[in-house]
């Protein structure tokens, strides 16, 4: 079987992502130096109990002494004790350590892929973003579990084994140690070849997790289509491929595992050998020291077990640091730290803007200007592809890198903070989401400084307390995920009513009555005709209602501004606005 060929992280970024560690491991620096107190302890305990057995057996027990063996019984007993105090102790601190920085690592990874732009969330899958944040965290808290301190542990037991070697017999040691380099070499030839696989099975593992966040996201797209057999398929194929590197990963374990136990038993019938055929003479080696070296040839060869898949293990935490710190060196954040302060209503002003969402691709707004007075509402419209929404996200700062210039309460947007900007603004977005939660969270989202009045008082507005009344626990009602327990138009009047909290001076409306029933469409017709006053208002509009109710309309074709101005002036000069009032007849407007 043939690892698949993934390239490994080198040495020199291993070992530094190691050192990137300390800032997440510093709080909990006193348990690691407890820990790694343990290790020589335990080494020491390692390397102490054969000899301790073998002087109950040449001292006491072949003597008769029962004194003596009495003695050095309770000398054994002690460091199997001593031991499992120390090693328990060791385990405790290092585990409770290493936990807590996984815990502060992961809340720092996902903060920051938060603060991602969403040019760079286009390029990526959110599944494969999910597995950076958990099972490469898994894959990490695990390896140093095991790996790199119970490697040093290993590697300490190890020595103090050779060292207690040399101390009962150099002829035996001799024997024993003479075999480590080979040991080593295979120890080595097998750790490179779990490596391999291990990185192509953490691969694996995170495309068969981006695909199945994908089909769960549309699982209803999915039914509508009759597509479960192709999804079914290539979820097989997927895990096929997933199941095929994790069996190479347990074939070429369970190889070095039977190779070093091998060795290992043939190494311990040299040393039984050696010893039997010396006992005739004046040799020095006695039963006690032939127990204690078949004692130290099993702790001798355990360690190197253990640390051929131990060193796979620290690769594998190796290639996880590689994808955790990638994401962490990313600095694809929106542009701007400067605080803004906007007053009750805001202007709103775009000159020659033109922007791509590809670096290189084809502009979808061209040299676009114009201007929304304060406290003033501008309706977009245009066919499909436009580039409504794109004038939404560069208002709310979502892009940036467009061309000229957008101002805002008179300022440019470019340096301002964007998280500071959205805070004096209400947004319905296009694509309602509600999270599984109450209710109240789902108004509030936990944002800093919403009471439960202004959350009652949001609900009010938009008319969405008429049905939370009458709900079981009304604001306490458990919402299911994306919603499923509440229709479409209360759906809309909860995010409504989301956007409304807090009463920002702007409020930006993604064709946000779209698809709903005429109950709530009437609801948020009335709300709309209330916030319209005193406050900047920009609405993406499907329907002529909403249309004809604000102060001027935007008429977009193909990036480009094809009109604008008063409803009632755009209806008079026979335009394309005057075409959509006439096709909106028959249907929305497009």
């Amino acid at each position: 079987m043939k690892p698949t060929n993934h390239k490994s992280p080198n040495s020199a970024f291993a070992f530094s992502s190691l050192l990137r560690l300390w800032p997440w491991l510093r709080p909990n620096k006193k348990l690691v130096v407890i820990g790694t107190s343990m290790i020589p302890v335990v080494a020491l305990i390692s390397m102490l109990q054969p000899i301790a057995v073998q002087q109950a057996i040449d001292n006491g027990i072949l003597k008769g002494d029962l004194k003596t063996t009495f003695t050095w019984a309770l000398v054994c007993l002690g460091l199997s004790l001593s031991n499992y105090i120390f090693t328990a102790i060791q385990a405790l601190t290092t585990s409770t350590a290493v936990h807590r920085m996984i815990r502060d690592l992961r809340v720092t990874l996902i903060s920051h892929i938060l603060n991602l732009s969403p040019a760079w969330h286009d390029h990526h899958i959110s599944g494969a973003l999910t597995t950076r944040a958990t099972s490469d965290f898994d894959t990490l808290s695990d390896s140093l579990n095991q790996g790199v301190l119970s490697s040093l542990i290993d590697i300490m037991v190890l020595v103090g084994c050779i060292a207690g070697m040399f101390f009962l017999s150099a002829k035996l040691a001799v024997t024993a140690v003479v075999i480590l380099p080979l040991m080593t070499w295979i120890v080595i030839w097998f750790s490179q070849r779990l490596n391999r696989v291990m990185l192509a099975s953490r691969k694996n593992l995170s495309a068969l997790n981006g695909f199945t966040q994908e089909a769960l996201t549309s699982l209803n797209a999915v039914k509508l289509l009759n597509a479960e057999p192709s999804v079914t398929r290539r979820f097989g194929s997927l895990n096929n491929q997933y199941r095929d590197a994790q069996l190479q990963n347990v074939f070429y374990d369970s190889l070095m595992f039977a190779t070093i136990d091998g060795i290992s038993s043939i190494t311990l019938g040299i040393v039984l050998f050696i010893t039997i055929k010396a006992s005739g003479h004046s040799s020095g080696l006695t039963a006690g020291i032939l127990v204690a070296f078949v004692q130290y040839v099993q702790q001798l060869f355990e360690p190197l077990k253990q640390l051929g898949s131990k060193m796979a293990m620290l690769q594998g935490a190796f290639t996880s640091m590689e994808r955790i710190f990638g994401l962490l060196d990313r600095k694809d954040q929106v542009h701007g730290s400067k605080p803004v302060s906007w007053p009750r209503a805001v202007d709103i002003r775009f000159d020659h803007v033109s922007f791509s969402y590809e670096q290189g691709g084809p502009d979808i707004l061209k040299d676009v200007s114009f201007g929304v007075a304060a406290g003033t509402s501008l309706a977009i419209i245009g066919s499909t592809g436009s580039g409504k929404s794109t004038i939404i996200k560069l208002i709310t700062k979502l892009y940036d890198g467009y061309r000229g210039e957008i101002k805002i309460a008179g300022e440019p947007i470019f340096e301002n903070l964007p998280t500071d900007m959205r805070r004096y603004m209400g947004i319905v977005p296009q694509d309602i989401v509600l999270f599984e939660g109450t209710i109240l969270f789902n108004i509030g989202l936990g944002r800093q400084g919403m009471t439960r009045a202004d959350i009652e008082t949001a609900a009010k507005i938009v008319g969405a307390d008429y049905f939370i009344d009458l709900l079981p626990e009304t604001y306490n009602f458990q919402v299911r995920e994306h919603g499923a327990n509440l229709s479409h138009g209360q759906r809309q009047l909860i995010v409504f009513a989301r956007a409304l909290v807090g009463q920002p001076p702007l409020l930006i409306l993604d064709e946000a009555t779209s698809s709903i029933d005429p109950q709530s469409e009437a609801l948020i017709q009335a709300a709309t005709r209330k916030l319209l006053a005193g406050r900047t208002v920009i609405v993406i509009a499907h329907r002529l209602q909403t249309i004809k109710r604000c102060s001027a309309v935007l008429v977009l074709e193909h990036g480009i501004v094809k009109e604008t101005g008063s409803p009632e002036k755009l209806a008079a000069a026979n335009g394309r606005y005057s075409e959509l009032i006439r096709i909106a007849a028959t249907g929305a407007v497009p």
